[in-house]
């Protein structure tokens, strides 16, 4: 996905919801920093007050986290949990996690000198607790290394693709390719 798809994306959400992109982003980015745990709407609208991000840290009413959530739930960006929650009170949460319909690729190229030596990829479930695929080949320049980039994306989703439409699921949609530490 690039950015003017993933914009029209933000924009679609906005008219969905009633939020702003900026609540979408907090709640999508609240969910992330849990990740692999779920979390709940609860949870996402106390914010935390110790986290690094002073947005992180404020509340957001539930009313619109709510409203987020279903819209991103929609989009396939957040799914329901599989964990029963329990707040402070004891009260049963509804458990949410990031979407399993959308994966993210990480590269790592190796260099000697200022020449790459190795690429490998990673196709990873957005929350990087599921690796769907790894590919490594070794790389003399950096058009070949851009070339194997591609490459490995390509055939990775291809073949995550094959084995979800063999259990009856849809393909994944790609969310970014970004640097793996």
């Amino acid at each position: 996905m690039n950015h003017e798809q993933f914009q029209d994306m933000l924009d679609d959400l906005v008219g969905q919801s009633g939020v702003g992109q900026e609540v979408l982003g907090d709640v999508l980015a609240r969910t992330s920093l849990r990740a692999p745990q779920e979390t709940s709407r609860v949870e996402i609208s106390a914010g935390n007050p110790t986290a690094r991000r002073p947005v992180d840290q404020r509340a957001i009413p539930q009313g619109t986290v709510s409203k987020a959530v279903k819209a991103l739930k929609q989009n396939g960006l957040l799914e329901d949990g599989e964990k029963l929650l329990w707040s402070p009170d004891g009260r049963t949460l509804s458990p949410l996690r990031l979407g399993s319909l959308y994966a993210m690729a990480g590269v790592k190229v190796v260099q000697a000198g200022q020449r790459p030596r190795h690429v490998t990829t990673a196709l990873l479930g957005l929350d990087s607790s599921r690796v769907l695929g790894t590919a490594h080949d070794a790389a003399g320049s950096w058009d070949q290394a851009a070339d194997l980039i591609h490459q490995h994306v390509t055939s990775l989703k291809n073949a995550s693709d094959q084995d979800r439409a063999s259990r009856g699921l849809p393909p994944l949609r790609m969310l970014g390719i970004g640097p793996s530490p």
